[in-house]
C-alpha cells in the first residue's frame, strides 16, 4: 500500500461537480497527484472574502459552485466542498468522513473582489482553484487528509469488438471562461440536469435523457461513469487519446422532484450494477459508443480523513 501524506499546506485560503483535467497529473479516479510541496507551489492568489459557517435555512442552492468571481458552496453539505477540493466524484472515496460532513449544510464561499483577481480567477486552471478551496477547508475546518493507494475492484473502460462509434474531433484551442450559471441554459431539454466544463478536455451536459459530450476525452467519460456510482471506480483503459463528440442515451432515470432540476441525491448501491437505474449503461455503452466496462482490479486512491471539525465562527 502506498501512502501519500497531505500535511498542512499553509494555503492562505477555496473551490460538481465536477471538473477533471487541469495542469496537474490526474489519478485514475480523479484527485490531484504530486508531493505536498509541488501541490502547494501552484497556489497563485488568495480569496479576498471568505465565508465558512453553518446554514440551516433549507434553501438549497442549485447553481454551479464555480462562479465568475469565486467558489460558492452555499447551503450544501460540507462534503461537496471537500469532494471538489480533492477532485473526487463520490463521498465513498473518503475514509473516516464523519456523518455530519454529509448531513449538515454549510456556506463555504470564497470570493475575489479586486478586478485583477477576478480576471486571474477566470483564467486559473481548475486544479489551482481546488487548492484555494482546500486551503479554506484546512484553515476553517481543520481538515487534514492523507492518501492511500489500494488495489481494489474497478471497471475498466475498454474498446468493444468492432471499434469505437464516436465522432473524432479536434481538441479545443482553449478552455471556456466558466460554466453557464443557469443549469437550464447549458443543454437542450432532457440533457441539462448538470453541466460541467473540463476546459481543454471537453464539455458535457446530462439529464434524464442521457449525456451529451463535446471535445471529450475518454478520461472525462470514465469520470462521468464513475460519478454514476456503479459500485466500482471506472478507469480509462481504451488507449484512445483523442477528443470526441457523442451522445450516450439513458433509459428513464427517476429523480425526486422536478425532472429538469438537479438530482436530489447521489447514486448508491453495492458493488456491481445493482443500482436499478444504471444497468442500461453496460448495454448502451457498447451499442451506442462501441465501448464496454470490464470488471477487474486496479490501483484506487482513497482519501483518509485524519481530522475535520465544525468551524467556530465565520
Amino acid at each position: 500500500m502506498t501512502v501519500h501524506c497531505f500535511k498542512v499546506l499553509s494555503l492562505a485560503v477555496l473551490i460538481p461537480i465536477l471538473a477533471a483535467q487541469g495542469t496537474a497529473a490526474q489519478n485514475p479516479a480523479g484527485g490531484l497527484n504530486g508531493s505536498p510541496d509541488a501541490v502547494a507551489s501552484q497556489k497563485p492568489i488568495s480569496f479576498e472574502d471568505i465565508t465558512a459557517k453553518p446554514n440551516n435555512t433549507n434553501n438549497y442552492y442549485l447553481g454551479s459552485m464555480v462562479r465568475s468571481d469565486g467558489f460558492y458552496a452555499r447551503n450544501k453539505p460540507l462534503g461537496y466542498a471537500v469532494a471538489y477540493a480533492y477532485n473526487v466524484e463520490l463521498w465513498s472515496d473518503f475514509v473516516g468522513l464523519p456523518g455530519w460532513v454529509t448531513s449538515e449544510n454549510f456556506d463555504v464561499i470564497g470570493k475575489m473582489v479586486s478586478p485583477s483577481n477576478i480576471v486571474a480567477w477566470k483564467k486559473m486552471p481548475d486544479d489551482q482553484k481546488r487548492l484555494l478551496v482546500r486551503g479554506v477547508l484546512e484553515d476553517r475546518f481543520g481538515l487534514r487528509v492523507h492518501v492511500e493507494t489500494r488495489e481494489e475492484p474497478i471497471y475498466a473502460l475498454v474498446v468493444a469488438e468492432g471499434g469505437p462509434k464516436m465522432q473524432a474531433v479536434e481538441a479545443p484551442q482553449e478552455a471556456p471562461q466558466e460554466v453557464p450559471q443557469n443549469v437550464q441554459s447549458c443543454g437542450p431539454s432532457g440533457y441539462r440536469l448538470d453541466c460541467a466544463s473540463y476546459g481543454p478536455s471537453g464539455y458535457w451536459a446530462w439529464g434524464s435523457k442521457g449525456t451529451m459530450m463535446q471535445h471529450a476525452t475518454m478520461q472525462v467519460l470514465a469520470r462521468f461513469l464513475y460519478g454514476l456510482d456503479l459500485g466500482r471506480p471506472v478507469q480509462d483503459h481504451t488507449g484512445l487519446t483523442g477528443h470526441y463528440d457523442f451522445t450516450l442515451g439513458f433509459a428513464p432515470i427517476h429523480f425526486a422532484g422536478d425532472p429538469e432540476a438537479s438530482p436530489s441525491g447521489v447514486y448508491s448501491g453495492p458493488a456491481g450494477p445493482a443500482n436499478t437505474d444504471v444497468p442500461f449503461i453496460f448495454t448502451n455503452l457498447q451499442e451506442q459508443l462501441g465501448l464496454k466496462l470490464e470488471p477487474g482490479t486496479g490501483p484506487v486512491e482513497k482519501y483518509v480523513i485524519d481530522h475535520i471539525e465544525r468551524p467556530s465562527g465565520n
